[in-house]
């Protein structure tokens, strides 16, 4: 079984403090969360078709560092 990243844990318990009770987070939340404009967070995000991401995938690409145009959080 593949060990998470050590920052996963702490990405996580960030994006649910400042989004209690949501699973799911639309571009606008991201951005907010990220302090980018929506162009960039589009790019760089992989939000799915609907134009939403889970918060444990925006977890998981921050912790990775799959967000590379907007940093490490």
């Amino acid at each position: 079984m593949p060990r998470e990243s050590e920052f996963y844990r702490d990405n996580l318990e960030r994006i649910i403090a400042r989004f209690p009770g949501k699973e799911v987070l639309n571009k606008k939340d991201v951005c907010e969360f990220l302090g980018r404009n929506y162009r960039t967070v589009s790019r760089f995000v992989p939000f799915n078709s609907a134009g939403y991401i889970s918060v444990a995938t925006l977890a998981r690409c921050l912790s990775k560092g799959e967000v590379s145009g907007c940093g490490k959080t």
